[in-house]
């Protein structure tokens, strides 16, 4: 295990996957600890490097160690990048209000 990993508290799916990313003390700018948290239950400890903390798209517990899924990231990327029906809606809605607006303005010229 790589020397910069660090041990964290976790909650995951069925599957593995992390749902919730819990730290047991907060720290201040200066690295002080402020306050200590109550960590969740079934929350368990992992190693992870600390570039993984916080994602939730696509990172799995195996072994007690946090691994990148290459898989499950590329999958939310795609499902993030899909068309969202409505995004069309409110491009037609914006449309024909910025038409009615200009007619407005020319009716009061």
């Amino acid at each position: 295990m790589a020397d910069d990993f660090v041990k964290v508290h976790v909650t995951t799916d069925d599957e593995g996957n992390v749902t919730g990313w819990c730290n047991k003390e907060l720290f201040d700018a200066n690295g002080v600890v402020t306050a200590e948290v109550i960590i969740p239950e079934g929350a368990f400890e992992i190693s992870t490097s600390p570039e993984l903390i916080g994602d939730l798209d696509a990172v799995k517990i195996i072994n007690g160690v946090a691994f990148l899924d290459e898989d499950r990231r590329n999958q939310a990327i795609e499902e993030a990048n899909k068309a969202d029906p409505r995004d069309a809606a409110i491009l037609e809605l914006s449309d024909l209000v910025a038409l009615l607006y200009g007619k407005l303005e020319a009716l009061e010229k």
